[in-house]
């Protein structure tokens, strides 16, 4: 519900800096738009975390070999066929209610806008935050791709995770209970950052709102029901 009112927050403040300061462009990229970037990006970094952490400590908990490949196909037949059924679903909506056809006119002041060299600290120190950490780290390491990295690190606690459900008991337990206090710490992160998402979602669709006017809402409101519904 928060989020929710963060949405509608942002929509109507952008709508009404449109209509009433329409020169408020450049300070909205400049120190509140920068608030939901530095969500995401937040966000972003901790996706190799979790799958660190998730990952192995799932596949320690089937075992054995026997009951992970047992697991692993009931997963992988759940995922097509839930996968199917969403994408049968998806397909007929597009079809029905083809949104992405609709055009977004471009009028009033919010269209275009130019920001300032100095655009301010907040604006520069967000944009040094890596945004895809993948490419960072394929960057570090000489990958070829973020893609491949993102495989790459699959593999490794894919790995880490075999090697935990195979250890010795008094090797693995104890490593096993450590791999679970640093995921309980990062899913602590990840809590903390989420309740911060009502202020995201408020600043990122306050500049939308804004450079676009009210004529995205019918055309968001079609794709984002199509996607919920699919």
């Amino acid at each position: 519900w928060w989020v929710l009112a963060g949405l509608a927050a942002g929509i109507a403040t952008g709508l009404g800096l449109r209509a009433w300061v329409p020169g408020a462009g450049p300070f909205l990229q400049a120190w509140v738009e920068p608030w939901g970037q530095l969500f995401l990006r937040l966000l972003f970094l901790l996706v190799i975390p979790v799958l660190l952490t998730a990952l192995p400590l799932g596949i320690a908990s089937a075992g054995s070999l026997f009951h992970l490949g047992r697991t692993a196909l009931i997963s992988l037949g759940m995922t097509l066929l839930l996968s199917s059924i969403s994408v049968g679903v998806s397909l007929g909506l597009v079809n029905l209610w083809d949104p992405g056809r609709a055009s977004v006119p471009k009028t009033g002041p919010g269209e275009e806008f130019c920001m300032p060299e100095d655009v301010g600290f907040l604006a520069n120190w967000v944009g040094k935050i890596p945004d895809d950490p993948f490419g960072l780290l394929a960057g570090w390491v000489g990958s070829s791709s973020s893609a491949r990295m993102m495989l790459i690190i699959l593999g490794v606690a894919v790995a880490w995770g075999l090697a935990l459900m195979l250890f010795p008991q008094t090797i693995g337990k104890p490593l096993q209970e450590f791999w679970e206090r640093l995921f309980a710490l990062i899913m602590r992160l990840i809590e903390g950052l989420i309740a911060w998402a009502p202020v995201a979602v408020f600043s990122l669709t306050c500049l939308s709102s804004f450079r676009t006017g009210p004529g995205l809402l019918g055309y968001l409101g079609t794709f984002v029901l199509a996607v919920l519904v699919s």
